[in-house]
């Protein structure tokens, strides 16, 4: 297994967030196989264990808990640094006529599908402290999507979008920007919050919810801009089918 990869799966899947930094995966392989081996205390045939003797393997999870903060300080990074790599290297995806879109959306739609995924993996055994790790791995993802956005609006406002005058014209690269950052939108949204804690609950769905806010007003604010350089060509065009 290269260096760099993170465990996606207890079955030896792995995903890779591409970066400079790199991190020891042997932890998570580690983690996975306890984590299957604890699954295996249904078969015991005391149900359930005495409180006087309890399985020692059931606390597992609490050697991994620093590892766990630094693999996400890490991936967060990598993330911004892939969503910086997916831009410089973006091509739009053959094939899709209707609704087109480039790589760098799917590349990060991919990073933080991963994000989830491997959260989910996890199956955080405690509450208490699944809530904090939680919202790490939401505001990784968050970060990666308004980085992403950010990138991709400047890009509209260096070729000139908001300076452009005269007849509207609805350019590959306009409807692919917005197509884009609803690509990745709605991948974030299906990061769902667990309702463990109320009080976090409410602090990391708000984080999620602002999040996609700004991502709807950076959208909005381009199409405001395309309707306002439609304006011209649309009364010209009401106006002949009225003759």
């Amino acid at each position: 297994m290269e260096t760099g990869q993170i465990a996606g799966a207890p079955t030896n899947q792995y995903a890779v967030l591409e970066g400079r930094e790199e991190i020891d995966t042997r932890p998570f392989e580690l983690y996975f196989s306890l984590q299957e081996f604890s699954m295996l205390k249904q078969h015991l045939s005391v149900q359930p264990q005495p409180p006087e003797k309890p399985l020692g393997i059931q606390s597992y999870h609490l050697w991994f808990e620093s590892i766990i903060q630094l693999w996400v300080a890490v991936s967060k990074n990598k993330a911004l640094n892939r969503v910086r790599a997916a831009i410089s290297m973006d091509e739009v995806c053959e094939g899709e006529k209707i609704v087109r879109h480039s790589t760098s959306s799917v590349d990060i739609a991919s990073v933080i599908y991963q994000l989830k995924e491997f959260w989910r993996l996890l199956a955080w055994p405690d509450s208490n402290t699944g809530v904090h790790f939680e919202a790490q791995f939401i505001d990784a993802a968050c970060s990666t999507a308004i980085c992403y956005c950010d990138l991709i609006h400047q890009q509209l406002m260096d070729s000139g979008y908001y300076e452009q005058q005269g007849s509207f014209k609805a350019s590959d690269e306009l409807c692919v920007s917005v197509n884009n950052l609803e690509y990745v939108r709605r991948a974030l949204s299906e990061f769902i919050v667990n309702e463990q804690n109320q009080v976090q609950l409410n602090q990391t769905q708000q984080m999620l919810d602002t999040t996609l806010q700004q991502l709807d007003r950076i959208t909005e604010k381009i199409m405001n801009r395309m309707a306002v350089t439609m304006q011209s060509s649309m009364q010209k065009s009401v106006f002949h089918l009225v003759s």
